[in-house]
Formats: C-alpha cells, sequence, structure tokens
C-alpha cells in the first residue's frame, strides 16, 4: 500500500480566469510588436524594389545613353502612351516577358491594346497595399503597380499632351494622328544638374481598389468647371470627418490601375503636395468626369507618416508626409509662372515655391542643398 498522499483537485474556476486573462494580456502586449515586425519588413522589401527599379533605369542610361521615357511609342501606333514601367522590363529579370511583347508589336499602353500587358509583376507592386495584387480587370486582366515616375514641381496637363521641362520624368506628346509623328522625350544623367542625390526619381503610391474610388489614396478628384488648380483648394476637399475620402465627384478611372499607362494620373507624380495628400485634376476642355486637364497627384503609400523615395542615384529616402513643401497657396495662374506652352502646363521658373519636396523634384532649379 503506497504511502504517498495524492492531491486530486484542479484548478479552481478562479484560477482558470485569472490564467486566460494572463494570456489575454500578454497577446495584447504581443500583437502590436508582431504587426509592428511584420510591417518593418515590408517597408525593407518596399525600399529594396524601389532602389533596384531605380538601378535597372541607370542599366537602361548605360545601354540608351539616356533614361527611359514617361511615355514611349509603340509600334503598332503613332500614339505615345507605354509607360516607363514597360520599358524597364528587360532591366528587371522580364526579358522574355518584354520580347514577347516586342514581337507582337507594342500596343497603346493606355488601353492594353490586345491583352498584351496581362499579368501580375510582383516588383511592381509594395506589400504594404492588398489592393495592388487585384488585377485591373476594368482595363483587361493587367498588373498595377504601386510605384510611379516624378514629374516634378510642375502643375502640368494630366492627358496626353502632358509634359514638363523640370522633373525626372519630361511626359512627352502623346496623343497624335496616323500622318503625324510626336516626338518621345527623355533626360540624360547630365540634365540633372541638381546632382542624383538631391532629384528624386521614383516613388510609390497607393493602387485605387475599385474605378471612379473617392479614396485620398488611390482615387482622383475632378474639380469644378473652370476651378483653379491650387494644392490648398484640394487638400480642403478632403472630407472633415473621414480623412480618408475626398467630397465630391472621383474620376473614372484610378492611380496605379495599369502599370503600362504612362500618363501622369496613373503611373506619376507630382513633388507639390505632401505625400499620402489627394490627388486631383480640373475638367480641362469639357470632357467631363475623365478630367482631362491640369492636376496635381500626390506620392501615397500605407507606411506609417510617409513614402518611401529612390532617388536619381539609387539612393532611397524615407519622405514624412511633414516634409516642407512651402506654398500651398500658390496659384498656377500667379506670377513666376511660364505658360510658353500649352502643352507644358504652368511651371514655375528658377527655385521650386513648394519647399523643400518641390526641390527634390526639379532637375535644374538649382536647389542643390536640401537640408
Amino acid at each position: 500500500m503506497s504511502l504517498v498522499k495524492t492531491d486530486k483537485r484542479g484548478f479552481t474556476l478562479v484560477e482558470l480566469l485569472v490564467v486566460i486573462a494572463i494570456i489575454g494580456i500578454l497577446i495584447g502586449l504581443l500583437l502590436p510588436a508582431v504587426q509592428a515586425a511584420r510591417e518593418a519588413a515590408r517597408r525593407m522589401q518596399c525600399t529594396n524594389q524601389l532602389k533596384q527599379l531605380q538601378l535597372s533605369c541607370q542599366m537602361y542610361h548605360d545601354a540608351h545613353n539616356s533614361f527611359p521615357p514617361a511615355r514611349g511609342r509603340g509600334t503598332r501606333e503613332t500614339y505615345n502612351y507605354t509607360s516607363h514601367l514597360f520599358w524597364l522590363m528587360p532591366y528587371t529579370e522580364q526579358t522574355a516577358f518584354y520580347n514577347d511583347v516586342i514581337s507582337k508589336g507594342v500596343p497603346n499602353g493606355q488601353h492594353n491594346g490586345d491583352q498584351a500587358y496581362n499579368g501580375t509583376f510582383t516588383h511592381l507592386l509594395c506589400p504594404s497595399d492588398g489592393n495592388s495584387k487585384q488585377v485591373s480587370s476594368w482595363v483587361g486582366n493587367v498588373s498595377k503597380t504601386n510605384y510611379c515616375g516624378s514629374w516634378g514641381d510642375s502643375i502640368c496637363q494630366t492627358d496626353e499632351s502632358a509634359c514638363t521641362s523640370r522633373g525626372f520624368y519630361p511626359g512627352g506628346l502623346g496623343s497624335a494622328s496616323a500622318t503625324e509623328s510626336r516626338q518621345v522625350t527623355t533626360r540624360t544623367m547630365s540634365s540633372i544638374t541638381d546632382g542624383t542625390s538631391n532629384t528624386v526619381a521614383y516613388s510609390e503610391l497607393v493602387a485605387g481598389a475599385t474605378q471612379g474610388t473617392n479614396k485620398v489614396k488611390g482615387g482622383i478628384m475632378v474639380l469644378g468647371s473652370g476651378e483653379v488648380v491650387v494644392p490648398r483648394n484640394i487638400l480642403n476637399k478632403v472630407n472633415s470627418t473621414d480623412r480618408t475620402i475626398f467630397d465630391g465627384t472621383a474620376a473614372t478611372f484610378e492611380r496605379g490601375q495599369n502599370f503600362a499607362d504612362g500618363n501622369v494620373s496613373v503611373t506619376g507624380f507630382q513633388t507639390i503636395m505632401p505625400p499620402n495628400s489627394p490627388n486631383a485634376r480640373n475638367y480641362g476642355s469639357g470632357n467631363g468626369q475623365s478630367g482631362w486637364g491640369y492636376g496635381i497627384c500626390s506620392a501615397s503609400s500605407n507606411h506609417s507618416g510617409g513614402v518611401n523615395a529612390a532617388m536619381v542615384d539609387g539612393s532611397v529616402r524615407f519622405v514624412s508626409e511633414t516634409i516642407d513643401c512651402g506654398d500651398m497657396d500658390a496659384n498656377v495662374n500667379g506670377s513666376g509662372y511660364s505658360t510658353a506652352s500649352a502643352s507644358h502646363g504652368k511651371e514655375f521658373s528658377g527655385k521650386s515655391p513648394f519647399g523643400v519636396w518641390g526641390a527634390m523634384g526639379t532637375i535644374s532649379g538649382g536647389e542643390t542643398d536640401l537640408q
């Protein structure tokens, strides 16, 4: 017979509740740290992808003696629409896709002709933007993009006629008749006189989740007919109750909807309003909700507090949404703007009025010290 006394009592209900409460508290403390670690990893991956994208620009320059055009001409048409992101494909380990499109004749990137651009390209997608992984079925099953090229600080046209003399990407006249040739414009390394470490080439955008969305990140507002494009006016249209949406009419397309579309509204941004600001276009020449006219497109991301930005030299910086943006009341019809060419829109001469962010966008504004 055993002389050891065995206590067969279990945990009491109070003890179990205390243990469960302690576990719950520990999980509550741990989850934010896990989420922060995951976002830090996603942001690091995004940083690396931006760096690789800009390094591919440099390889393109080595091969062609210039950076790629914002919009290049397809071989099937006279239109200059096909975006810089397509022309960089051979330098981002997508040579097979590029050669296949070239062999069949490059279609108009704006409308995804003959489904030539179908597919999803993960090197163009930020892991912090879940919406970008869904292809835009209304323009064909073509990959979205979270990476966009800098058009500088010009409040330029946002249609086929958009050009800028101040940004890393110069735009280019896109619309042409069957008998009319439109020159494809590019930049060279020597044209970046403000310094390659001072000039931004690429940043991020949050891709629109749905057609015609009024989300600040991803959507594009259409300003009223005749409404002057002033940054302050656009910022004031953010809904006062829900800061993630804007008031008013939304354009019938969204940011980042098609990586092959070279228009600034889809694959570009301007260094005017702070990162994570709204995007806007005015009605232009009566084209209604499409909003072909002057506008401002902002860099944006789902990273907390700002966006990643790749400089021309390949370095990547994190740009805070509190960066100095100078004069948000600058009027495109005000003094100091050049209107020498309608296609170039409204450009400021000399140093940017839009603070440090504007100075980062200009290639030759004379701003070499961004401290």
